[in-house]
């Protein structure tokens, strides 16, 4: 495979997209770039001083397409749904949904909500807003739901046995033990790739055409970081620029082709610097069994329903 960049994204005019944690790092990159193409980028956040900051650059940066700010914390699913509430009247269409915003490594905490704040933000928050949008996203053709997960999946554990309801990993903490951000940060991450394919899966099997991908950035110098302490260190020192860490992001939000339910990675060693590429991720990701639970958890913990109406057959 060639080189890929931002520049090789098709022509998006007309198309609508939706960026969580587009204030800073990759979803400003992102939301950019998608602009830049010709698409209307609605740029989500908690901080509206920051949101209109990006949709000013955008004016300059990105003149062929158009940046809206709407205020959204994934941390409170009330106020995704007020945010679901106040998009549907206001557009028609839904292209692209990339679920990018995120925490990492921050002390233990709870989500408005009550659940632990890794788990609750990084992949409740974004259930809940998914599926407050998947009306929307289910009548425009050929959407897609991007979300991103680490190659910090990997190092993720979701014990289904001993975790029945979903208590240790959302209520209480993800381990036995002392609390551990980087811990707690893994299982989100294994939670958002198990989402993103267990969300094919019921896409498929209610004949949809909208696509969820997954994608990972690789080593790169964004804010979420600063928490990690030596991988703070190593990603400042090593890490990739955002507008080069975002393109596999960009590569699973706007590639002709992808199939659904792949996740893309740089192609460099350890998938951490390089150019897009589909790559297979930890192989609980795929555990129809585990992907069921998390479902059925998501929906229990947040009270959102996504409008799906048949569920798959276990392969």
């Amino acid at each position: 495979m060639s080189r890929w960049s931002s520049a090789d994204m098709p022509d998006l005019t007309g198309r609508v997209a939706v960026v969580t944690g587009a204030t800073s790092g990759l979803g400003r990159q992102a939301a950019v770039e998608l602009a830049r193409r010709g698409a209307h980028v609605v740029v989500t956040g908690r901080d509206e001083g920051r949101g209109e900051a990006v949709v000013e650059a955008g004016r300059r940066l990105a003149p062929a397409g158009e940046l809206r700010w709407m205020p959204l914390d994934l941390a409170s699913v009330d106020d995704v749904v007020r945010f679901a509430d106040a998009f549907r009247p206001r557009y028609g269409r839904l292209d692209l949904l990339l679920n990018n915003a995120g925490v990492m490594m921050v002390p233990e905490g709870r989500t408005v909500d009550g659940c632990e704040r890794h788990f609750g933000v990084n992949h409740l928050g974004h259930f809940a807003l998914t599926a407050a949008l998947l009306p929307t996203l289910l009548k425009t053709t050929a959407a897609r739901i991007v979300t991103v997960t680490s190659a910090s999946h990997h190092m993720g554990r979701i014990d289904v046995a001993t975790d029945p309801t979903g208590a240790l990993a959302a209520r209480t903490r993800p381990n036995a033990g002392p609390y551990r951000g980087f811990t707690a940060y893994a299982l989100s991450k294994l939670a958002n790739l198990v989402f993103a394919v267990e969300l094919q899966r019921r896409l498929d099997a209610s004949d949809s055409r909208v696509r969820s991908l997954a994608a990972q950035p690789g080593l790169t110098r964004t804010a979420i970081a600063d928490r990690a302490g030596l991988g703070s260190r190593l990603m400042i020192a090593l890490g990739r620029s955002p507008a080069q860490g975002v393109t596999p992001v960009l590569y699973a939000a706007t590639e002709p082709g992808v199939e659904g339910g792949s996740l893309f990675a740089p192609d460099g060693t350890a998938q951490m610097w390089g150019s897009p590429v589909p790559v297979r991720g930890a192989p609980a990701a795929y555990d129809p069994a585990l992907g069921t639970w998390l479902w059925q958890v998501s929906q229990s913990l947040t009270g959102v329903h996504p409008p799906l109406t048949r569920r798959p057959t276990e392969k």
